[in-house]
């Protein structure tokens, strides 16, 4: 397993400026990596996000992987991980701005998240992968907004989120065949997700807190790069790009508190204004 910074998510509040512990290690992290964030901004996330996260205790202990988008001025500091420390990869220019970040039709993030190799939290049987999405029409043929496939390797699997113009929200949940949720909502701020209890009946697709369970046998965990904007599969980057802007994306366990993930990233937004 690779061994990433990691920010404590145990400790008690700090007072350096009146910003907890986990804000300046994120920080910390953010000017390692070459980026800065304003007072503003970080008092926004620490108040709105990092203070009620470490009370909460389901969500910082469940995740392998936070990023935040939008809000935030610096691309480095939207690049990095406020779990691990690390950066994400742009290719292809993907749009960053204080609206999140988008493709510009052929770009994407690599998220530098092998669940194969990088996946602590999040498990075969248990898992929650998500992102944020701005006014979503769900028109497209089909928008491959997140993942991860394997096409010529086994298992044959995916851990991706597609928005489909049935419309529709498909999760794959580390299987090959899915679960659709067509309760769609298409404006605001919209959490698309999956979610994995079990090896089988427990399986969600879910937008905004509306569940759909489908069961759907587990076959593995998929041995590729995660993307965003896009899919990758292990022997290219699949078309259906989101030009979308999406405002903040995680992975992690099936314990994560994901009702008060989406309830602190919405506080956090409205916070930063976006």
């Amino acid at each position: 397993m690779a061994n990433f910074p990691t920010i404590a998510i145990g400790l008690p509040f700090v007072k350096a400026g009146g910003f907890s512990a986990q804000a300046l290690a994120w920080k910390s992290s953010i000017v390692a990596n070459g980026g800065s964030i304003t007072d503003a901004e970080l008092a926004a996330i620490d108040n709105s996000f990092f203070k009620p996260a470490v009370a909460n205790g389901s969500i910082l202990t469940q995740l392998d992987r936070l990023n935040i988008y939008a809000g935030l001025s610096n691309s480095i500091a939207q690049r990095t991980c406020i779990i691990r420390g690390s950066l994400i990869t742009p290719v292809s220019s993907p749009t960053f701005d204080v609206n999140g970040v988008k493709s510009s039709g052929t770009s994407y993030l690599n998220l530098n998240y092998n669940p194969s190799i990088n996946a602590v939290k999040l498990t075969l049987n248990s898992l929650s992968h998500g992102f944020m999405v701005k006014d979503p029409p769900f028109s497209s043929t089909i928008i491959r907004a997140m993942g991860s496939r394997m096409v010529v390797g086994t298992p044959n699997t995916r851990l991706s989120l597609y928005r489909e113009n049935t419309p529709k929200l498909t999760a794959y949940n580390n299987d090959n065949t899915g679960i659709a949720n067509t309760n769609v909502v298409t404006s605001g701020w919209v959490a698309c997700e999956g979610q994995r209890l079990d090896s089988s009946a427990s399986n969600y697709a879910i937008i905004n807190g509306s569940y759909n369970a489908t069961s759907r046998a587990s076959v593995g965990l998929p041995n590729a790069a995660m993307a965003e904007l896009a899919e990758i599969n292990d022997i290219s980057v699949a078309s259906g790009f989101d030009t979308l802007y999406h405002g903040g994306s995680w992975h992690g366990s099936a314990g994560l508190d994901n009702a008060n993930l989406i309830s602190f990233l919405r506080n956090t937004f409205t916070a930063l204004g976006v």
